[in-house]
């Protein structure tokens, strides 16, 4: 599942627009991200997280699925933080990409 969920960060990740792909000074930083989310498989303890639900605090066991579903829009959370981290580095605001960039490090447990 975390190869799944991985497989579609990077997709939603690399189809940010040939305008947002412009080099910068926080695109190394993006870039060595990125790699380190490709070999995040690895490790069964990487991939991007989410908040814990309310079921999850009652002592619900979650299903398969439900565990699917919440990799993936936690994955998806993580993509969209990068695709915006290149946009804002693709506009100059350099600072603002590397705050987006921490913030999808948090969000994909990789800090």
């Amino acid at each position: 599942m975390k190869l799944a969920t991985t497989a579609l960060v990077l997709c939603a990740t690399f189809s940010v627009n040939a305008e947002a792909a412009q080099a910068g000074l926080c695109t190394q930083q993006v870039d060595q991200f990125e790699a380190a989310l490709r070999q995040s498989p690895m490790s069964p303890d990487a991939g991007a997280t989410a908040p814990e639900t309310i079921g999850a605090k009652l002592g619900h066991q979650p299903t398969p699925a439900s565990v699917e579903a919440a990799e993936a829009r936690a994955g998806l959370q993580v993509a969209s933080v990068m695709a915006k981290a290149r946009a804002l580095d693709a506009q100059g605001k350099h600072a603002a990409c590397m705050r987006a960039l921490a913030d999808a490090k948090l969000m994909a447990g990789l800090q």
